[in-house]
């Protein structure tokens, strides 16, 4: 036991150190910055515990809206700030977990912290099998600083949601379909961006089989079955309780949220670059470095990891804003990989370096006080 448990640390070590080196920087900033910089007006005391210096700045925003869900259900209809279009694995596993330990915000901030971790153990392991270790601890460390990888942190989905990603990659890349199509329904009950894997491993499954249509077989419908379940089940249950399968592309779509249908050059376009300071013209230059990753990772890791990336842009793009593009673009992993690939010059590798853990530092400051960061 001694044994195995010396080995997984050696095989280990560089996932384990950047984890603990950047997750207990930013909490310890958080805890700073929460008693030195004023809260936005606005904002109020949305946790269960109250004077917690390391756990109240992870439940901002919507880690309030998933704590509602967790304590009263899902709301919908007149007199109510619906939540019904946050997706429900999330919620569902915080108040399993809020049994074992007692308090929802806590039981929700530890499984996002434990389900990065163990993305950061697969993503390594993945990614060294693939290009090397070398690429592989720039790939886990750039994507730890990136300036929105706070959110893998906060009461949020990004953690188990890029987790699940990653199986559906690991587990199509070893040909197990029905492994790939629950961890992909388990996605795509997690967030909506979840049924892009059903595509995706459709077209591995192809790559599996030589692109040949005549040599698919009926194990094809352990994807076409499983992939999409997570969200066709969460629209049943809309339906049975609210009367509609669609409720939460309502209120996704209602003047609170202000999200709909768009060509991505559409959102491209319209957006007011000279808005809130710039920012979305910084959001213009991640979409663009993002563009440009994708043809690395075409060449490094294949089509699949590719598509998963364009479609991972596609999807933000077509719901008319840039707003909070940031947190779309953490999970897209491979990216990550493509960038890391990049940063093999000092250079390269210092600028996103220094940029990069600037930006989370602001970031951190700005939301562990209310302030709105994506």
């Amino acid at each position: 036991m001694f044994q195995k448990v010396k080995e997984f640390l050696i095989v280990y070590k560089d996932p384990i150190f950047v984890f603990l080196l950047i997750r207990i920087a930013i909490f310890i900033l958080a805890s700073f910055a929460v008693q030195i910089i004023p809260a936005k007006g606005a904002g109020g005391p949305l946790h269960l515990t109250l004077g917690n210096l390391f756990l109240d700045p992870w439940t901002r925003w919507d880690g309030e809206r998933y704590m509602a869900i967790v304590e009263e259900g899902y709301k919908y209809g007149a007199g109510f700030e619906g939540n019904t279009h946050f997706f429900p694995l999330f919620p569902i596993l915080v108040w399993v977990f809020k049994f074992l330990i007692g308090d929802a915000s806590l039981a929700g901030v530890i499984l996002s912290n434990v389900f990065f971790f163990l993305s950061l153990l697969l993503m390594y392991k993945m990614v060294t099998d693939k290009v090397g270790s070398g690429a592989a601890f720039k790939s886990i460390f750039y994507l730890s600083i990136f300036p929105a990888s706070l959110f893998f942190s906060a009461m949020y989905t990004e953690s188990l949601f890029l987790l699940l990603s990653l199986l559906v990659f690991y587990f199509a890349d070893r040909g197990k379909w029905l492994a790939g199509g629950i961890a992909s329904g388990l996605a795509s009950a997690t967030r909506p961006m979840g049924v892009l894997f059903l595509p995706i491993l459709l077209l591995a499954y192809l790559a599996d089989r030589g692109y040949s249509l005549r040599r698919i077989r009926p194990d094809v419908l352990k994807i076409i079955v499983f992939a999409p379940l997570g969200l066709l089940l969460f629209m049943l249950y809309q339906r049975i309780i609210f009367g509609s399968p669609f409720v939460f592309l309502k209120e996704v779509s209602s003047s609170s949220w202000g999200r709909h249908f768009v060509w991505p050059w559409d959102t491209l376009l319209n957006t007011d670059y000279s808005a809130m300071f710039g920012l979305d013209f910084v959001r213009l230059g991640l979409v663009l470095l993002f563009l440009y990753l994708s043809l690395i990772v075409y060449r490094k890791l294949g089509l699949t990891y590719c598509l998963y990336v364009l479609l991972g842009l596609l999807f933000p793009l077509s719901t008319g804003t840039l707003a909070s593009i940031e947190r779309y673009l953490a999970v897209l992993f491979p990216a990550f990989v493509g960038l890391a690939l990049e940063g093999e010059n000092r250079l390269w590798d210092a600028s996103i370096t220094v940029i990069s853990i600037a930006l989370l530092a602001f970031n951190v400051v700005l939301f562990s006080n209310w302030y709105w960061v994506a």
